[in-house]
């Protein structure tokens, strides 16, 4: 993971994820309390065998 980043609490309706704020510059003029934000994957890289490891973390939305 590139540093710095943003980690978050994200209020999902009734439960929480703790995930980091992905796919924009962890700044505060970018990044804010009580911004909506989407899920978001992306791939974290293959093992010996080939296989994808995805991760997750959320987006801002535009």
């Amino acid at each position: 993971m590139p540093v710095p980043f943003v980690a978050a609490i994200i209020n999902c309706g009734g439960t929480s994820v703790r995930a980091n704020v992905i796919n924009c510059d962890p700044t505060p003029e970018v990044v804010s309390l009580g911004m909506k934000v989407r899920l978001a994957t992306y791939s974290l890289g293959n093992d010996d065998n080939g296989s994808e490891a995805i991760g997750f973390g959320f987006e801002p939305i535009k």
